[in-house]
């Protein structure tokens, strides 16, 4: 079966489609802390330098499942994070409606 440069070079690696996805599905997860955080405070989170994480998130270097787990425990906090703000700032509307 003729192979094409790039899957060539992926099947070389032992790397399959399913491969290619579960990597660029790390790096939207990535993509998506670096804007909610910002990425010196993401790679503090991660405790790994901004470099690694830059490599991560261009696909130059491969994130290990450990980090990926730490990464959800980011997403996870920031989730709860924003959600108590949430209900904090509602809680203060509704408050402040019911003052005469």
């Amino acid at each position: 079966m003729p192979y094409t440069a790039g899957a060539w070079r992926l099947q070389k690696l032992g790397m399959d489609d399913e491969g290619r996805h579960i990597a660029a599905t790390k790096r939207q997860l990535l993509e998506r802390a670096s804007k909610l955080l910002g990425r010196d405070e993401l790679a503090e989170r991660l405790n790994v330098p901004s470099t690694l994480l830059e490599a991560w998130m261009r696909g130059d270097a491969t994130m290990p499942d450990g980090k990926l787990m730490d990464l959800a425990r980011v997403l996870d906090n920031i989730s709860r994070e924003e959600r108590a703000l949430s209900e904090r700032n509602g809680s203060e509307a509704r408050a402040g409606r019911r003052k005469p």
